[in-house]
């Protein structure tokens, strides 16, 4: 009997935590494959445009911008 009131009680409980748990994982893993598509459209933009980035002398800029994102992808894929 003390088995079966611990079971009962105890299965509910594990039940929410892995159904909260796995909302939050669900939803941390669509930003982080959304960041990682932005750094994927960065990439491609800047290389598709290699010409106009170095007529402009913008490297140092791209870089910036392609860094910035690629923390934002790492943070968000290590959380």
């Amino acid at each position: 009997p003390q088995m079966t009131i611990f079971t009962v009680g105890i299965i509910p409980m594990v039940i929410l935590i892995g159904t909260i748990c796995s909302s939050f994982l669900r939803g941390m893993s669509k930003k982080a494959q959304a960041q990682n598509g932005v750094v994927s459209a960065v990439a491609s933009e800047t290389f598709n445009n290699i010409k106009t980035v170095k007529a402009f002398a913008i490297e140092d800029t791209e870089t910036d911008h392609y860094s910035k994102q690629i923390l934002k992808a790492q943070y968000l894929n290590t959380v």
